[in-house]
């Protein structure tokens, strides 16, 4: 799914909750693992098991979905305890969402879209004009979430 980057949408967070780029290192790539493998569990996603964090943390450092920063990596923290993640990457001048995923907990709470938002707006400080994202066609969920920013299936 493919959207042009307008204006991202203006979310303010409740309070105690801070969005902010996810730390580099070896101790931070295990807890970054271990945030994925938390924020789609129970996911309808048939890709999420076993080692598919780690597969996607080395490919995201590999360069496999383009050039990738610090600065978009973000994590949500409430309170300190991560409870959402939004991986992006640039490929071509696109902006690439790897990976977004939100704890149980904080489902249908609107941290999705504080997340999406602010992927959305690294993407467009970089000067980007489009972002892409691949979703499950059968993560009807999913596809339904993107389009309400825009996307759509090429």
């Amino acid at each position: 799914m493919i959207c042009r980057i307008e204006r991202p949408v203006e979310v303010e967070p409740p309070e105690g909750l801070v969005i902010d780029s996810f730390p580099s290192g070896e101790l931070c790539r295990a807890a970054l693992v271990d945030l994925i493998n938390a924020t789609h569990a129970g996911s309808s996603d048939s890709q999420v098991r076993g080692n598919w964090a780690r597969l996607l943390v080395r490919r995201l450092e590999a360069g496999i979905f383009g050039e990738t920063s610090p600065e978009l990596w973000l994590r949500a923290l409430y309170r300190g305890q991560p409870v959402g993640i939004a991986l992006g990457a640039v490929k071509n001048d696109v902006g690439y969402i790897v990976c977004l995923g939100i704890q149980p907990d904080w489902r249908a709470t609107g941290l999705s879209t504080i997340l999406m938002s602010a992927i959305l707006d690294r993407f467009k400080r970089r000067g980007l004009a489009a972002a892409e994202v691949s979703v499950d066609p059968a993560n009807l969920k999913a596809i339904r979430f993107y389009e309400k920013y825009g996307f759509t299936r090429i």
